[in-house]
């Protein structure tokens, strides 16, 4: 089973954005895609 549309960081993103996302989901890894 894949989640549909997952969240996921760009190599942009700022890392504090990415800590938000990941505690807002309670999630232990996010994907980080390049586009």
């Amino acid at each position: 089973v894949m989640t549909p549309n997952p969240e996921c960081a760009t190599v942009d993103t700022p890392i504090l954005d990415a800590l938000h996302i990941m505690h807002d989901g309670k999630f232990l890894h996010l994907p980080v895609v390049d586009r």
